[in-house]
Formats: structure tokens, sequence, C-alpha cells
């Protein structure tokens, strides 16, 4: 049997006779050792039509490259970097175990660790396969993760200094906004506002 640890990157080679654990302490699920053909070029190839379609990412197909060119291994360890990270917190946390979340991780590993965080709880829930507990551990980090995320920074209105204006582009007098009327006490505790008199 070919088995991989939690966030261990290499494959090993066991018996099966030679486990000693309680069933909750490991995951068995099959799969194919690779969907991909053995030839490089096709690889790049298949990688990119997966990449071009929004199946994967650069990191994502990074990875599946990464042991077919040993070229650009080096490149592919720093470029998947922030994916394995967010792999093995999300992992660790799916094993109840917390690992603090900093906005020192960088936005990439902060979106993957909700990415694949969300995506690995939908699936644990589906199989049924983690306590409670570990379900919370995981929400924690993921949680954790979008309260680190950079705030957005809204675009600047074409008046204020800086901002491009697109040619073409009509620049009205400013709009009020819209009122909001509250015809009844229902609506206006609903809305929150005063009903209209």
């Amino acid at each position: 049997m070919i088995v991989r640890a939690p966030g261990a990157e290499f494959l090993e080679e066991i018996k099966w006779n030679d486990v000693d654990m309680r069933k909750d302490r490991y995951r068995i699920s099959f799969s194919v050792a690779s969907a991909l053909s053995g030839s490089l070029s096709d690889k790049i190839q298949k990688t990119g039509e997966m990449q071009d379609s929004g199946l994967i990412d650069a990191a994502m197909r990074w990875r599946a490259l990464k042991d077919s060119a040993p070229d650009f291994a080096a490149d592919a360890d720093r470029i998947t970097a922030p994916l394995e990270l967010a792999t093995k917190i999300v992992e660790d946390a799916l094993d109840g175990i917390y690992t603090p979340v900093s906005g020192e991780l960088g936005q990439d590993c902060l979106n993957y660790i909700q990415l694949i965080g969300t995506q690995l709880g939908c699936k644990a829930r589906l199989n049924h396969n983690r306590t409670p507990k570990q379900l919370e551990c995981l929400r924690k980090v993921i949680r954790a993760a979008q309260r680190k995320q950079a705030p957005l920074v809204p675009p600047l209105a074409p008046s204020q200094p800086g901002a491009v204006t697109s040619p073409g582009q009509i620049q009205g007098p400013a709009q009020p906004a819209p009122q909001v009327v509250a015809h009844n006490q229902y609506e206006a505790a609903s809305l929150g506002v005063k009903p209209q008199q």
C-alpha cells in the first residue's frame, strides 16, 4: 500500500499488516496515480488548458508539473509554497491542531487557507469523518485567515486627485443617495427607518 502523511510531500510504500492505529487516526482514499500524461509537453498542455478554464491556478499548475520538470524545481517550490503551507495548515486543523494565522503569510496563502479549508470542510461533512471539535478548529483557521485579509481599497472616484477618467466617460452631477421610505411601522422596523407620516 502506498501512503502519504498529512503535509508530507512524498509517498511511501508500507505493509498494511504493520499498521497499528485506531480507526479515527487515519483516512483511506483511493485515486489514480496521475490523470496527466507521462510526457512533460503533454502535462504542460493539459495543465495549461485546466488553468485557462479556471479549474486550477498558476500555483496548482506548478505543483502538478514540478516532479516532471526538475529544471524548474526551485521555482516551483517557491511558487507553490503558499499553496503547500495553506494545505498543511488546513489538514492540521482537520486533525484538530490549530496553527495561528497571521498576515505575514501573505494574501496568496490566506486565500488558499479559505479556499482549501472550505473545500475540505465540505468534503469532511459529506464523508462524516471529522469530529465537531476538528470542524470547529477548521472554522477558527478559516475565520482567522478572513480577518487577516488586506482590506480592499476602493477605486478613486474620477473627481479625486490621481484618478483616471477613461475617454468617452461622461461625468454627470453627483446623484443623491436614494431615500428609503417605510409606509407602515412594520416596514420601518425591518428597514431601520422612521415610518412616513
